[in-house]
């Protein structure tokens, strides 16, 4: 909203809408693919004043909480470079995510630049099968999840996240668990989801879920 703000208090006195921007980025889409069991990808936007007047960075902000932006100065001078760091903290967070960021310049005009940060991320964790299900009626009997995890990654403990199923590890390894899940039984619908706790090396415990479902 604070974005939105400033822009339309500039277009009210007629200082939004240049011919030509003074600023140019090298990128506006940036690719990070961080280390398997990072904590964060950080990632630059460069830029260059190409104009005769000093460009300030009024505002800067990311779509996502999970991104932190911040200039690496507030003003750049005509023929100087700027940057915009950006962090993102990776969590539990799996597969390509992609998070807008939009930055605010007065150059002396105020314009608005939408930039794009893309993060890969390298699986941490398989879950074998990632849905376990049971149909209503079926045998109530246990099926097993398996677990793999890469190296220095280690199993901490698996829940389920309701008292309608259970599960206990039945074959610990360093490299791969089994965990044994079971429904209370099957004479209704129900669903929920298994809760696997892994640390990797020397880093804040991640969690992984799978889902299970009586249908």
């Amino acid at each position: 909203m604070r974005t939105i703000r400033i822009l339309a208090a500039y277009a009210g006195l007629g200082l939004v809408g240049a011919a030509r921007a003074d600023l140019q980025w090298q990128e506006q889409r940036l690719l990070l693919e961080p280390p398997v069991g990072a904590a964060e990808a950080i990632g630059v936007f460069e830029f260059v004043n190409r104009g005769r007047h000093t460009i300030r960075v009024v505002d800067v902000r990311a779509e996502c909480g999970c991104t932190v932006i911040a200039p690496e100065k507030d003003e750049v001078l005509p023929g100087e470079k700027g940057r915009i760091r950006a962090v993102f903290q990776i969590g539990s967070r799996e597969g390509r995510q992609s998070v807008g960021v939009s930055v605010v310049t007065h150059e002396p005009e105020m314009r608005e630049y939408k930039l794009t940060l893309d993060v890969a991320i390298k699986p941490f964790v398989t879950l074998t099968p990632r849905w376990l299900y049971w149909k209503v009626g079926d045998d109530s009997e246990g099926k097993i999840l398996l677990i793999r995890m890469v190296d220095g990654f280690k199993f901490v403990a698996a829940e389920s996240t309701s008292p309608e199923f259970s599960v206990e590890v039945v074959a610990p390894a360093d490299d791969a668990v089994q965990l044994r899940v079971k429904p209370r039984d099957t004479w209704a619908k129900r669903e929920g989801s298994i809760k696997v706790r892994v640390a990797p090396p020397a880093q804040p415990e991640l969690e992984v879920l799978a889902a299970v479902r009586v249908f």
